[in-house]
């Protein structure tokens, strides 16, 4: 296992265990050995997200979007930071393309569905609420 593997796992680890400094720590580690990776420097965003720094994770995410577009869940991501700093048209426009790239991604309908809703659009999010709905119907948060 190489060096930039070992810090990712030990990232990792402290996510699980709720320390987010350590992991923001260990990221950056491990994208010192690997500036432009997406995934993590997404990751990287999730635990920024959680220290309450939301500027910080947008900018990484915009970052980790220019070297790979197509990666659906980065486009979620994004959406949600944008949501929680009240930016509803453009979260909905990021979750738009999560879902997009990834026709199936429940989650990615929902959180559409909540940002148009926040917009005003109650018929946009009707439909995309019902699509999460579709696409997991055991999902009670899209019920």
């Amino acid at each position: 296992m190489d060096d930039f593997q070992r810090w990712c796992d030990r990232a990792r680890a402290r996510v699980v265990g709720g320390r987010f400094s350590e992991a923001e720590t260990a990221f950056r580690q491990a994208l010192r050995r690997r500036p432009h990776d997406p995934r993590v420097s997404a990751e990287l965003a999730v635990v920024l997200r959680r220290l309450r720094r939301p500027r910080e994770a947008e900018t990484l995410l915009r970052e980790a979007l220019e070297r790979a577009p197509t990666i659906a869940s980065t486009h979620a991501e994004l959406g949600s930071v944008l949501f929680e700093q009240d930016r509803f048209d453009e979260s909905a426009r990021a979750y738009r393309e999560a879902a997009r790239l990834r026709p199936d991604f429940a989650k990615a309908h929902l959180a559409l569905g909540l940002a148009l809703e926040r917009q005003g659009d109650f018929a946009g999010a009707a439909a995309a609420l019902d699509e999460a709905l579709r696409l997991k119907p055991a999902d009670a948060l899209a019920a």
